[in-house]
């Protein structure tokens, strides 16, 4: 069991509220995952509103989410693309699993009701020469859904000229996910529209390498971590107040305010990462690096990742 006290993620898989992959109603616990960053990918795209601690998810998602967005309609701090779990207008017109459009074709997530978060699923032509997981891409928005990527593809972690990486979708089923890369992480955000299989990445070293501003954080629904959109804005230094997963500068994490000295008057706020095998700690005064997963049950990869919170 991971620990689900500490860190503020959002709730349930990785749904993105407002903003990023993982911005969404909900905080978590450390250990808590997003999705966010959907996982999420969102961020599962992403989440709720809700808080956590070490060992909790965000709710979204990349991932952050999700995932990657949250659902609350709100776009602080999301200057490009939102990922959000607000219905859709207008239904899905396919199905991002199964790929069931013509040839030629592939089934994407687009913004059906113009509010700027990924709302529903519809058939667009694949482009001449369409790039694979990793290529750089550009797309025509959200709301045209068409891009430079492949079938099972769309273009994300896009920046302000529009340039992205084309990232794989989630293969299999929502019940039983996956990614063609095992090294990355599913996240299933939007109600299940946005299926991202987002980068795996290291909270200890923000690792991630995209176009964009992202941050290393807990992906919804497994013991992974994944590069989610950061959507801190101005905001996300230590002690800050946050709301979301993915609310918090990279190398940070959004924990429960109980977590956090001196968090008053807000759900959560910001705090570090730390490395366990790190002495003397890292982390500032009146908070210890706790681990982030109960003892036996992290992966290899992160047996040294903790959070600085007050111990519970």
């Amino acid at each position: 069991m991971k620990r689900a006290f500490l860190y503020l993620f959002l709730a349930g898989p990785l749904v993105f509220t407002a903003c990023g992959d993982d911005k969404g109603t909900t905080t978590a616990a450390m250990g808590d995952d997003d999705d966010d960053d959907n996982g999420d990918d969102d961020d599962d795209d992403d989440d709720d509103a809700t808080t956590a601690g070490p060992g909790d998810g965000d709710g979204d998602g990349d991932g952050d989410g999700d995932g990657d967005g949250d659902g609350d309609g709100e776009t602080t701090g999301c200057e490009f693309i939102c990922d959000t779990d607000m219905p859709g207008g207008d239904g899905p017109l396919c199905d991002v699993w199964a790929q069931d459009c013509p040839d030629g074709e592939k089934c994407v997530p687009y913004d059906s009701t113009g509010n700027n978060s990924w709302d529903s699923s519809k058939c667009v032509p694949v482009a001449g020469n369409a790039g694979g997981a990793g290529d750089e891409c550009t797309s025509d928005g959200i709301q045209a859904g068409t891009d430079t990527c492949d079938v099972g593809h769309i273009c994300y972690y896009q920046n302000e000229e529009g340039l992205g990486i084309c990232v794989a979708q989630c293969i299999g089923s929502p019940d039983d996910p996956s990614c063609p890369d095992p090294d990355d992480v599913c996240t299933i955000v939007n109600d299940g529209i946005l299926t991202p299989c987002r980068p795996a990445c290291d909270p200890l070293l923000q690792d991630c390498n995209v176009p964009i501003e992202v941050a290393c954080l807990p992906a919804s629904g497994t013991d992974k971590f994944t590069c989610i959109i950061d959507a801190s804005g101005d905001a996300g230094a230590y002690q800050d107040p946050c709301e979301f997963i993915n609310g918090c500068d990279p190398g940070n994490f959004c924990a429960g305010a109980a977590a956090v000295p001196d968090c008053l008057g807000a759900d959560g706020c910001c705090t570090p990462f730390c490395d366990l095998g790190e002495d003397p700690s890292p982390c500032p005064d009146a908070t210890e690096c706790v681990p982030w997963y109960e003892e036996g049950q992290a992966p290899p990869q992160y047996m040294n990742v903790g959070g600085c919170v007050i111990p519970q």
